[in-house]
């Protein structure tokens, strides 16, 4: 299958992956683990005692990349490695001992780096392939000089505000900062020149401001590996805990919400949170308010699965239409909204612009670290459907202790009047209010029992999740009511009382 994805995939896009991946199941070298608690004490360890071998050892020599921030990570060669190593050996280096992350890829953190590449805080990348757990990658916090000068210079973009008027996109009353790596940079500083005694009063005094303090992502424009060409104008959107420095980010399972009324273009959904094999993705069209054409397309990238998108591909959505949950999906640092907004009508087509003004907020040349407040209304999509119930179930979640009504949900299938080969699966909650739930249960069992056809409107929580909101029935039969033997309605029964 690897060798296929190459012949059919220029490089540089999924035939690199898949050339990575075959390497990979061929590589003697490499050292993997089946645990990632194992193979965190083993970088600790190498990290702690400056042992470069191990560290060489340790390392994917196939996938190994750079991270910076909460961002992106992108594959780099050895002598990236070899400045590593040399750094390692002049630095007295202080390794967390808690992980961060979920699914497939975790998070450890160090202390006390003073080099010319690897400056305060230094991040190292766990991920699961199908030979175990690897040390795949190393994130850096600070972008100094050398890494500037690694990637080369840069002409930044320049364009005017937009013309779509956008809302920011999540709940309203949440606040995210856009960007804000340099402005982490600073106050990394101010805490590490604290010392052992004051150090921690001013991370603290830091993580009292409204988004938190803790590592970020980049803003538009920044010299990086990622946000430059066609993303130029990308944002890396997070947020931590208020009042707990460093460590909780609180982005992840955050709803993303739509900016502004479109069609969805894209919805891929198939990736399993913290997996890094590809980008849980949402796009959507904007029609141009001058003109009334398609224009504008949203881009929202990491977000959580797989099949968690409460959108699909051609959907008309509104403005604060949920669209999935913030996560880390795809070559991505720790959970965040990676969002840009394209111009169709740009000198070079499908180029970002500006996101700005968002919320009536200014997001300008030098607003990295701002943090955005949000007047988003979040909605879930609503839909409809007419037909007759094929199957009623009720089945036990939870551990199965306790009273019946907290640990019963209903499952219905419905056979669509309109297309009689269609059907649908519906969730009866047990998160509903309990009056209502007996109610819609009663006129969900009435309608099977006499085969009634019944209207079952319902919002879409996920792509397999439609939860039932509203049930409507017509008395009138359409065939003699169908026999069934008592063992179920004994199961009814006890679910309705």
């Amino acid at each position: 299958q690897y060798r296929a994805a190459i012949s059919a995939s220029p490089k540089g896009s999924g035939g690199e992956a898949a050339e990575r991946a075959l390497a990979r199941l061929d590589d003697a070298r490499g050292r993997f683990f089946p645990g990632v608690a194992k193979l965190a004490d083993h970088v600790r360890a190498a990290v702690r005692d400056r042992d470069t071998r191990a560290v060489r050892a340790l390392i994917s020599s196939t996938h190994f990349s750079i991270g910076v921030g909460v961002g992106h990570r992108h594959f780099e060669d050895e002598e990236v490695l070899d400045r590593f190593c040399a750094e390692l050996s002049r630095n007295s280096v202080e390794v967390e001992k808690s992980l961060l992350g979920c699914g497939n890829k975790r998070y450890m953190f160090s202390n006390g780096w003073e080099g010319d590449w690897f400056r305060q805080r230094v991040g190292f990348v766990l991920t699961r392939s199908g030979r175990g757990w690897q040390w795949t990658g190393i994130l850096v916090t600070t972008v100094t000089d050398a890494w500037r000068e690694h990637w080369g210079q840069y002409e930044p973009r320049t364009n005017q505000p937009l013309t779509l008027e956008i809302k920011a996109p999540w709940p309203a009353g949440q606040r995210f900062m856009a960007g804000g790596l340099v402005n982490f940079g600073v106050k990394s500083t101010a805490v590490a020149l604290g010392g052992f005694l004051l150090g921690p009063l001013i991370a603290y005094g830091f993580s009292l401001q409204s988004c938190g303090y803790g590592v970020r992502g980049f803003y538009y424009n920044s010299i990086s590996p990622t946000h430059q060409g066609e993303n130029a104008f990308a944002i890396d959107f997070t947020r931590y805990r208020r009042g707990v420095p460093l460590v909780d980010n609180e982005s992840g399972g955050t709803p993303v919400l739509a900016v502004a009324d479109g069609i969805v273009m894209t919805a891929s959904s198939g990736i399993s949170s913290g997996d890094d094999s590809g980008s849980n993705t949402v796009e959507i069209m904007h029609n141009d308010p001058a003109t009334g054409q398609p224009r504008f397309l949203s881009r929202y990238l990491h977000l959580a699965g797989p099949f968690e998108l409460s959108v699909s591909s051609m959907m008309a959505v509104d403005v604060g239409m949920r669209l999935g949950l913030m996560n880390d999906t795809g070559e991505s640092v720790l959970d965040h909204l990676h969002f840009s907004i394209h111009d169709q009508n740009a000198p070079i087509v499908g180029a970002s612009v500006r996101p700005s003004p968002m919320d009536g907020q200014t997001l300008g040349d030098g607003d990295s670290g701002k943090c955005v407040l949000s007047s988003n209304r979040e909605s879930v999509p609503v839909g409809a459907v007419v037909g007759q119930i094929t199957m009623l179930r009720a089945h036990e979640l939870g551990t199965g202790f306790g009273p019946l009504e907290a640990f019963l949900d209903t499952e219905v299938i419905v056979r669509l009047h309109s297309s009689p080969d269609v059907v649908y699966g519906l969730q009866l909650r047990r998160d509903e209010t309990l009056p209502a739930h007996r109610g819609m249960f009663s006129l969900l069992r009435h309608a099977f029992s006499g085969d009634l056809p019944v209207r079952i409107e319902f919002v879409r929580a996920g792509a397999a999740d439609l939860r039932i909101i509203r049930v409507q029935l017509d008395e009138t039969p359409r065939q003699p009511p169908q026999m069934f033997g008592g063992e179920l309605w004994r199961v009814l029964d006890a679910l309705e009382n």
